[in-house]
């Protein structure tokens, strides 16, 4: 392996940046943080946006999600334990901005009547998928999950509600 002659400054010598076998320069996908606020580069991630909640009557926003670096997610939405045919819940993503305010940047295209397992890809260029539904957005740095209650929700017509994530590079 050949090496190029661009010195980078470190405590004790100098490294040097080098060439693969293929005369291209040698670039390595992992990181890791260096200094106060850094963040190391990481795979797809978890996240728990909105823990089981039972018989959801109001809707619910989760804490601010912070989204170290990934495109995209899959938002997970559970219903279960159905009681009553009123109730409507509508999971949506809102972004937040430097200024503390939020605005909403998706919202799922059918309200959620039944019990079942939701799946929603949002990621850039995402156009097909066995999902429910598939949107080709962004998301932002810190963003947080929405479920809005809608229709007659009381203590007769409710289900019970989650919502989690796994964040995609």
């Amino acid at each position: 392996m050949d090496e190029i002659g661009i010195a980078v400054a470190k405590s004790g010598g100098s490294t040097y940046l080098q060439l693969d076998d293929t005369d291209k320069l040698a670039v390595s996908l992992y990181a890791k943080a260096s200094a106060a606020g850094d963040e190391a580069v990481s795979n797809n991630a978890d996240a728990a946006v909105l823990a089981s909640e039972a018989d959801t009557v109001a809707t619910r926003t989760s804490a601010d999600q912070t989204n170290t670096n990934h495109r995209g997610m899959i938002l997970h939405v559970n219903t279960a334990n159905k009681i009553g045919t009123t109730a409507t819940y509508t999971p949506a993503v809102q972004a937040k901005f430097n200024d503390g305010s939020y605005a909403t940047i998706w919202t799922a295209a059918a309200a959620l009547t039944n019990n079942g397992d939701w799946t929603y890809v949002l990621y850039p260029g995402a156009s097909d998928g066995n999902t429910t539904e598939v949107d080709g957005i962004p998301i932002p740095r810190t963003w947080r999950g929405v479920i809005t209650v809608g229709g007659t929700a009381n203590a007769s017509h409710n289900m019970d509600t989650l919502m989690d994530a796994s964040l995609i590079l």
